[in-house]
């Protein structure tokens, strides 16, 4: 078949627009240390709704794009979090950062700082656990998780004593749930703090 130039300019507009190239998309570390350190506070202390604590946590390795998602593959262009007018000064900043670096997937290392054992997950291999079997065969190979975990990449305020991410978890089809986590830098500590506006949680 001859390929005239109007129909390979359509093939190439095709295939730059499809989902699949976000997930061929080159990841890299995040630069900033500061990030293990606010993922590993929160992951220490992080309950599940069923209030049973793992012995050991697998981690997608690598950041989530989009609060929910299973697939990895489509940056959202806004975000659900609506500051009130009595933080929009604290926390704008974090917001609108929080957005910005989500737009991109970063990988994960082994630099988290944790009281338990934890795998970094081949994200590739997530797409294939899809129904009961392969779940099953997953607590096969991690029995002592609760599922798989999944990270934002991490906004911050200009001085970097505000940080917003998303922290989900994937238990089974149709288990899971997930929200947004708030801290700030207190006497040299990540510690929560209490939203005022809107933020979003979800639950499957």
């Amino acid at each position: 078949m001859r390929c005239t130039p109007k129909f390979l300019t359509l093939v190439l507009l095709f295939i730059a627009n499809t989902p699949f190239m976000a997930q061929s998309t080159p990841r890299v570390e995040h630069p900033d240390p500061v990030v293990y350190e606010i993922y590993s506070t929160v992951l220490s202390t992080y309950q599940h709704s069923d209030r049973t604590r793992s012995k050991e946590l697998v981690i997608r390795g690598e950041t989530l794009m989009s609060l929910g998602a299973f697939i990895n593959t489509v940056a959202p262009k806004r975000t659900c979090l609506s500051v009130g007018e009595e933080q929009r000064e604290f926390v704008g900043q974090a917001v609108d950062d929080y957005v910005r670096v989500n737009q991109r997937k970063w990988r994960l290392d082994r630099k988290f700082k944790l009281d338990m054992s934890y795998t970094l997950f081949d994200p590739q291999r997530v797409t294939s656990i899809w129904g009961e079997a392969q779940w099953r065969q997953f607590y096969v190979d991690y029995p002592e998780s609760k599922g798989i975990i999944d990270l934002s990449a991490i906004g911050f305020n200009a001085d970097k004593t505000v940080a917003i991410f998303s922290v989900g978890r994937w238990c089974g089809p149709l288990c899971g749930e997930g929200g947004h986590q708030f801290l700030q830098k207190k006497d040299g500590k990540w510690i929560p703090f209490q939203w005022k506006g809107e933020a979003c949680h979800w639950i499957s």
